[in-house]
């Protein structure tokens, strides 16, 4: 089959009709997007526009508005500001915040910052830059014109607190965002500080959390507390900081040093002092109501004051240094460079009335001029280091006025400066210190360091602890020793011998028969005694005859001898002479009876068994007693060598304090056996009857 074989197609020709519906869709679509961009341009916020000093980081289209890291908008369009002064973010915020932005709306910059502080910012690290807004949460007229701050506000609107202003000399380590302390504590924060329109003072804003901004008070006192305190008095040398932070970052403390005060009001100026001790000293001087600022113009060579040095006026002090410069007096140029001082004054301190004008308050100063009223640079101090301004009063005024006019500030006239020579003084000593051997001390110290640490390394100090183990040993051996139990045993022993030898003599009936027949015998004795003592007299007498027949007459002789034989008859007439034969055989008697008694009783035999006993015992106890002078030595050898050993240890040492307590011990031990010694020495028979 071909193409020719193939039957043609019949056309029929359709009636055309109207337009499709399938039009309508594209016409549908468009009217739903046009619909949506209505209502979109009409549901879109209104544009802000925001200037910042550089549009660092900024996109339009990609950097956001946030409100409490909510985004709230969008940066549309950046542009210069007129003079191309600024950069211009315009930033179209949603319809439901713009109603908040008003007058008192704050914009920032917000982009990773480091400081004492820290890092902050962190988050836009990886989403890059963007702006913060703040406001409050009234509804108020809109404002679409803002200027962006520097640097992050110090509150946000409607956070609870008081704003105070702070002043000081010298901003020190004082930076924005420093802590505010109260005891240690961080309550608040500081601003941004800014110098005065003279360079003078520092002022800053401070903004002090609730509730802790209800302890500020008009008696409230501010104190410095950046970096390290370092306080050298007669308590010694003390450094003190109040933490790390405020070490690295700053920072100031506040607290009322005394009790009242009336409460504050919003920005009220407080001055923040160098010191606690300075912010205490501050409490018992008046207030200042009104300062009056002067200046005094003196030679270079005579000004050697610095910044806050103490201005006094008959010892009491009425105000502070605030600035020090160079000056050329143009009335006197040849006077070449000068300084300018400018000081404050509580103008009350120095008598000046209150007046209601400042014009009012110069023109009594000036009165005072003229009558002798100057500053000069004096000293003061234990040694007159310290410089200060002093105004007192001449007694010679040369007729000198207060100039106005010439600077912002009147001067006074100056004085010679009345400075002590007490600094030469202490240059002297000084040199005197300086000249000091201190090298040669310091060699001979380190040279008995080193000798002590050679003493303390040597062999006989490490033998020492073995030495002394040794010693204690042989005293525990020497106190340990058989000899010495033995010995003690023996005294014992004997000691129960003697008194049971004694016991045993003193139940014995033939001791009692014997006392009773030494008894007797001792009448006999006496009886006898007094008739011996008789007989020196006959004696006597008769000598004395013998001489007379050899001298005298025979009649002489036969009287002596009639005598003598008188004085015979009397003694022989005596009672005693008479009863003494029957005496004698009484006793005799008696005496034999208890020979008798003894040697039936067998008291020969027990005397003899005692005797032997006794001759035992005391053969013990003479061998202990030889014993006891041999113990006594080996103790007091034993003594010595450990006072020896105690001798190379410190007093407080513990082996010091156990050595001493072993010496007391051996040493009383040996007391006791050298007393035992000399007891038995001097009596012997002492351990018989026990005393």
């Amino acid at each position: 089959m071909n193409d020719e074989d193939l039957p043609e197609p019949e056309i029929t020709q359709r009636r055309g009709r109207g337009a499709s519906w399938v039009w309508l869709m594209p016409l549908l679509a468009l009217a739903i997007s046009i619909f949506v961009v209505v209502q979109s341009y009409r549901g879109q916020g209104p544009v802000i526009v925001v200037s910042l000093p550089s549009a660092s980081g900024i996109e339009a289209g990609e950097t956001p508005l946030r409100f409490r890291d909510v985004e709230v908008g969008i940066v549309e369009d950046l542009d210069f500001s007129e003079g191309f002064q600024a950069v211009e973010a315009h930033i179209r915020i949603d319809s439901e915040i713009a109603q908040y932005v008003d007058a008192e709306a704050e914009f920032w910059l917000v982009e990773p910052q480091v400081s004492a502080r820290g890092v902050t910012g962190l988050s836009t690290v990886l989403s890059g830059v963007y702006i913060e807004g703040t406001w409050d949460g009234e509804i108020g007229a809109f404002q679409d014109r803002f200027n962006a701050l520097e640097n992050t506000p110090l509150s946000r609107p409607g956070e609870a607190g008081t704003r105070v202003v702070l002043r000081s000399r010298d901003g020190g380590q004082l930076s924005a965002g420093a802590p505010v302390l109260f005891n240690g504590i961080e309550v608040g924060r500081l601003g941004e500080p800014e110098l005065s329109e003279n360079g003078t003072v520092i002022t800053m804003d401070a903004f002090i959390e609730a509730p802790h901004d209800a302890r500020l008070s008009t008696n409230t006192r501010f104190w410095d507390i950046s970096g390290i305190s370092v306080d050298l008095n007669t308590s010694g040398l003390s450094v003190n900081f109040e933490s790390l932070a405020s070490l690295v970052e700053g920072g100031v403390a506040f607290q009322a040093l005394v009790t009242g005060g009336e409460p504050i009001q919003p920005g009220q100026i407080f001055d923040v002092y160098s010191s606690r001790q300075d912010a205490q000293r501050s409490v018992f001087e008046a207030p200042v109501d009104q300062a009056l600022s002067l200046g005094v113009i003196m030679p270079a060579e005579d000004v050697r004051l610095v910044l806050g040095a103490l201005v006094r006026y008959g010892g009491i002090r009425v105000g502070e240094v605030t600035d020090i410069i160079g000056y050329t007096d143009p009335r006197a140029p040849e006077d070449g460079v000068q300084i300018l001082i400018t000081f404050s004054i509580s103008p009350s301190r120095i008598g000046l009335p209150d007046v209601a004008t400042v014009d009012d308050l110069l023109e009594v100063l000036a009165q005072r001029v003229e009558d002798g009223l100057r500053v000069r640079v004096s000293s003061e101090g234990l040694l007159g280091t310290s410089l200060i301004l002093e105004m007192f009063e001449d007694e010679d005024p040369d007729g000198q006025t207060l100039e106005t006019g010439l600077i912002d500030v009147p001067i006074i006239a100056a004085a010679p400066p009345n400075v002590t020579e007490a600094s030469a003084d202490l240059d002297a000593i000084v040199a005197r210190v300086a000249a000091l051997p201190i090298e040669d001390v310091m060699n001979a110290a380190i040279d008995a360091l080193d000798g002590i640490t050679m003493l303390s390394t040597g062999e006989d100090i490490r033998a020492l602890p073995t030495n002394l183990n040794a010693l204690v040993a042989e005293a525990r051996a020497v106190v340990a020793a058989e000899e010495i139990g033995t010995t003690l045993t023996n005294l014992s022993n004997a000691a129960e011998g003697l008194q049971g030898l004694v016991a045993r003599i003193t139940d014995s009936e033939g001791v009692a028969t014997t006392l009773t027949a030494l008894e007797a015998s001792d009448v006999i004795v006496a009886d006898l005694q007094t008739f011996t003592e008789g007989l020196p007299d006959v004696l006597t007498g008769i000598e004395t005859l013998v001489a007379q027949l050899d001298t005298a007459p025979v009649t002489a002789a036969a009287n002596s001898a009639d005598r003598v034989l008188q004085r015979i008859e009397t003694i022989l007439a005596a009672e005693e002479i008479e009863n003494l034969p029957a005496s004698l055989n009484t006793t005799l008697a008696e005496l034999s009876a208890i020979l008798s008694a003894l040697s039936e009783g067998g008291v020969a035999e027990n005397l003899s068994s005692t005797l032997a006993s006794a001759d035992t015992a005391f053969a013990s106890i003479q061998s202990a007693a030889e014993q006891v002078p041999a113990i006594v030595t080996r103790l007091d050898s034993l003594v010595a060598s450990l006072q020896g050993l105690a001798g190379d240890y410190d007093d407080d040492s513990t082996v010091y304090r156990d050595l001493r307590a072993a010496i007391a011990d051996i040493s009383q031990a040996a007391d006791a056996f050298r007393s035992l010694a000399r007891a038995i020495e001097r009596n012997p028979d002492s351990l018989i009857r026990g005393r």
